[in-house]
């Protein structure tokens, strides 16, 4: 069985690695953008699942994508 190859274009949460800051610097720490290629394993309203590689019934490099936080996901091939 073969997977779908797909772009993911996502957000994160980003944490300061300032040990004290001002709190107005705080407020504006961006969010993370992610890109992800990978085969799609399986996508729910929850969790959208991507691995590296897979063969003979095993999956390699998974990532676990919460769903409602994609932006964009495209199939490459």
């Amino acid at each position: 069985m073969g997977y779908q190859i797909v772009l993911v274009e996502w957000i994160d949460s980003r944490m300061s690695l300032e040990p004290w800051e001002h709190e107005d610097c705080a407020k504006e720490l961006a969010l993370s953008r992610c890109t992800s290629v990978g085969f799609l394993l399986y996508k729910d309203k929850n969790k959208t699942v991507l691995v590296t590689s897979y063969g003979e019934g095993s999956v390699q490099g998974t990532l676990a994508i919460p769903t409602r936080t994609i932006k964009s996901l495209k199939v490459v091939r």
